[in-house]
Parts: structure tokens; C-alpha cells; sequence
């Protein structure tokens, strides 16, 4: 996948003493990963850097928030956690296909008669209830 990301961390301030809001100075960055897909990963290595433009050169730092820097990740190293269920229309051939969709719903009201078994469906019926409209 090519393309560029950026994540903004703010400084907790003074403002709320009893609310954690933002990051303190120096305090060690957690970072995860959720794909669109629903896969779920801890990042258990990573690797920072900025820009010293002394050197003209991008050089590493360290994992913690810094106020004030712009840092970029030149490295990172995931483990896989978990799969997250994402319900959607699984099926291509219909207008609200979702590509990331895992799972479907197949026992929701049927009001809109959109399989042979009318009103509500109390058993599973083996129909994807999220694909509505068939592309023509």
C-alpha cells in the first residue's frame, strides 16, 4: 500500500487537572494498528526520527512524546492480536458491497421482504440481510 499517514499528540493541559487528555512530556508512546479490514496489531517495535537540519539529515529518537517536534517512523515491526468481526454486505454483486465486511447479518427485522421469509426472522435464514439493492 503506498501513501503517507499523520497522527497528531497533544500535550494534556492544565486546564482539566482531574481529565488526562493529552500525553505528558517525555511519556513512552503506545502505538496499534487497525486495518480496514478488522485486523488488529501491537506495534512492538518502532522506529522515530526527526530532521536535524545541522546535519541535513534525518536522525533517530526515542519512543515518547516530545511538544513542539515532528517526528516520522522510518521502521515498524507489528504482532497480530485479533480479527474484529466487521459487519457489512459481503457480497459483490450488490450496491452496499462492503470489501472490508468479515461477517453478515442474517437475523435482522425483514421488514422490506428482501428474502421468502416475511416479517421478523427469529432463526437464521442463511441470507446476507446487509445486501439490498442488486446491481442491474
Amino acid at each position: 500500500m503506498n501513501g503517507s499517514n499523520q497522527i497528531s499528540a497533544w500535550l494534556d493541559d492544565s486546564f482539566t487537572q482531574n481529565i488526562k487528555n493529552g500525553f505528558f512530556e517525555n511519556e513512552p508512546l503506545t502505538w496499534f494498528l487497525l486495518t480496514p479490514d478488522g485486523q488488529f496489531y501491537q506495534v512492538i517495535s518502532i522506529e522515530l526520527s526527526n530532521f536535524n537540519p545541522v546535519t541535513n539529515s534525518y536522525e533517530p529518537i526515542p519512543n515518547s512524546f516530545s511538544s513542539g517536534s515532528f517526528s516520522i517512523v522510518t521502521e515498524i515491526e507489528t504482532e497480530f492480536v485479533t480479527q474484529y468481526e466487521i459487519y457489512g454486505c459481503v457480497n459483490p454483486l450488490y450496491l452496499n458491497y462492503n470489501q472490508y465486511a468479515n461477517i453478515f447479518t442474517d437475523n435482522l427485522t425483514n421488514s422490506s421482504l428482501i428474502d421468502s421469509i416475511p416479517g421478523n426472522i427469529m432463526i437464521s435464514d442463511g441470507v446476507d440481510d446487509d445486501c439490498l439493492i442488486l446491481i442491474e
